[in-house]
């Protein structure tokens, strides 16, 4: 059995949760200050649980609300007896980079892509390799990911790609796209097989392998595409941190 199937409840929970808050929570939000909504919106939108959004929102004065942001802060202080904050810098360091680095600088919008996401909640690839102008492929990325956190497998790769030069990066799922979305060739169109084809041509089969799977080790079948559950489950996982009990 998979390491990620006794996940799989926590998840569907986090999903239900998910789908109940955000009408009651963007009504809440309403009577907010920029400042706070800017915090709770932008600067720890990926890190802050749904418990603590929904506290949050339940607050009443800006003293309240300061209180919170201060407490917020202070409890994922690694060294508690500490006036710095390294988590706290770290995040603002991420934030900072992806609004430099994966969208349009001026506007700083760059957190809201999904390579600022991703790097926001995890942090620096270990390996990050490109291939763009690959022939028949679309302009793809590879991350490469080692963690030492229990939610997440130890090694696993993200994988990105665009459909066209003007559009923005996405993530991609082997079960959701398949890799015949990572080829350009109509040729391969609903044809998983042929698109490996492709893939294995212009990028080797190390990148084929990942359009099958995100998760090292994991065997593959180049001539009978058949993703598991395991890369949507890392996915999924990476999506729930803030609220799953063993990250808390």
């Amino acid at each position: 059995m998979s390491r990620f199937r006794p996940a799989l409840i926590f998840l569907l929970t986090a999903v239900l949760l998910l789908s109940i808050l955000p009408a009651s929570a963007s009504k809440s939000e309403k009577g907010l200050a920029p400042n706070y909504r800017h915090w709770l919106d932008v600067e720890v939108t990926y890190i802050i649980s749904s418990a603590e959004k929904k506290q949050f929102l339940s607050l009443t004065t800006d003293q309240e609300r300061d209180s919170f942001i201060q407490a917020f802060w202070r409890v994922r202080n690694p060294d508690p007896g500490s006036d710095s904050n390294s988590y706290k810098e770290e995040h603002y360091r991420r934030l900072a980079y992806a609004n430099e680095h994966f969208g349009v600088a001026k506007y700083e919008n760059g957190w809201q892509t999904e390579m600022g996401r991703i790097y926001i909640i995890l942090g620096k690839p270990k390996q990050r390799a490109p291939y763009h102008e690959k022939p028949n492929l679309r302009d793809m990325e590879i991350w490469f990911y080692e963690t030492e956190t229990p939610v997440l497998p130890p090694y696993f790769y993200v994988l990105f790609f665009r459909r066209s030069l003007s559009d923005p990066y996405r993530l991609y799922s082997p079960s959701q796209d398949g890799p015949v979305a990572l080829v350009t060739t109509g040729e391969s169109q609903n044809d998983n097989k042929l698109a490996l084809k492709f893939i294995r041509e212009s990028a080797g089969d190390e990148v084929a392998k990942t359009a099958c799977t995100l998760i090292p080790g994991e065997s593959v079948d180049f001539d009978n595409f058949s993703p598991t559950m395991d890369s949507d489950m890392l996915l999924a996982s990476i999506n729930g941190l803030p609220d799953n009990p063993v990250t808390k």
